[in-house]
Parts: structure tokens; C-alpha cells; sequence
């Protein structure tokens, strides 16, 4: 964003919400769906 690299740079899906009138970066986060069964249920509820 900007030219900065604001993902969370881990193991799996990488997700980064960004407001659509300001910009700025509302939340971060990453779902390893490979290592963590729960984590797919996590990335469906957070999206």
C-alpha cells in the first residue's frame, strides 16, 4: 500500500483489509490452511 508492505508475510493466505475511501488499513491477517485444519473456518468467517 503505497509502496509499503503491509502483509502479514506468514505460512498460508495473507489478508490484508483495506478502508475503500481513506486507504488506511483496517486489518491484517494470515491463515496457514495447510498446517491448521480450523484455520479455513477462520479465513471463511474473517472474509
Amino acid at each position: 500500500v503505497d509502496g509499503e508492505d503491509v502483509s502479514p508475510n506468514e505460512r498460508g493466505y495473507n489478508v490484508v483489509v483495506i478502508h475503500p475511501e481513506t486507504g488506511a488499513i483496517e486489518h491484517t491477517a494470515a491463515f496457514d490452511t495447510h498446517l491448521d485444519a480450523a484455520a479455513s473456518k477462520e479465513l471463511a468467517a474473517f472474509l
